[in-house]
């Protein structure tokens, strides 16, 4: 089994921390790979876990939007402030997985995998 911390550490990997990650290929994953960490590290918050048992989800709501609703309805600041930061990491992971177009900057990829270590 791996841990959210697990898939950050490959995100920081592919990024090159110590180095410069300018392929666009490495930095688009480095993106998705950032939002997924901080997306299960949120699934597994003790605040978040136990309010989600409650709410059912939308019929027509994604998974992740549904989820994005739950943690609106948690009246926690620091929740909130948490779900802001994974929702700018889900645009952001849309862009790289979807925007083939729209060049990333590598400032784009470093910004998203601080935020996802950061939560």
């Amino acid at each position: 089994m791996i841990t959210a911390k697990d898939i950050l550490a490959e995100a920081k990997d592919l990024l090159g921390f110590s180095g410069v990650g300018t392929c666009e290929t490495r930095l688009r994953t480095v993106i998705s790979r950032s939002y997924y960490a901080a997306y299960h590290h949120m699934l597994a918050h003790n605040r978040v876990t136990r309010h989600a048992a409650t709410e059912p989800k939308k019929p027509t709501t994604g998974t992740h939007q549904a989820f994005f609703d739950r943690l609106a309805n948690i009246r926690d600041r620091d929740v909130d402030l948490a779900r802001q930061i994974l929702m700018r990491l889900y645009k952001y992971r849309k862009r790289a997985d979807y925007m083939l177009e729209v060049n990333l900057p590598t400032n784009k990829a470093r910004r998203c995998c601080r935020d996802a270590e950061n939560l």
